[in-house]
């Protein structure tokens, strides 16, 4: 189950029928979320108890949505740089079957870092607010 803590307004998640969804307000009692009317859902706000709802895992597919690019047979880079138009040099790397991202982080000498236990969407949405102050949005996935 999904902690009230680990989320923020804005956040993927999988309904109960897997359909991606995003958080748009967050409360003791659940969460009210927000279908794509586009993809032809009939609810386009609903309310969720907790229960309702799952973490999106990363994945190759949902890597490649978000923008990323398939390195070698088994790595990925995202290139947050230009695809959030920061001034400074910013790229993950991951690989799958790890549960971690390397960021690599440039403006005058490269930083480099680990980030540990990211095995979700919305982690990594968060690790990305977190790195850049700007969102990694649903209409950049769905």
């Amino acid at each position: 189950m999904i902690q009230a803590q680990e989320l923020r307004i804005g956040n993927l998640l999988y309904d109960s029928n897997e359909n991606i969804v995003v958080v748009e307000s967050i409360n003791k009692e659940g969460i009210n979320i927000f279908f794509n009317p586009n993809k032809g859902h009939e609810c386009i706000e609903c309310y969720y108890n907790w229960y309702g709802l799952q973490p999106i895992p990363i994945t190759e597919e949902r890597l490649l949505e978000f923008g990323a690019v398939k390195y070698n047979i088994s790595q990925f880079y995202l290139d947050l740089k230009h695809k959030m138009d920061l001034t400074h040099t910013l790229q993950l790397f991951w690989n799958i079957g790890d549960d971690y991202f390397i960021c690599e982080f440039s403006s005058r000498s490269t930083h480099v870092c680990y980030f540990n236990d990211v095995k979700y969407i919305h982690q990594l949405q968060n690790l990305i607010f977190y790195l850049t102050g700007k969102e990694l949005t649903y209409s950049d996935v769905i």
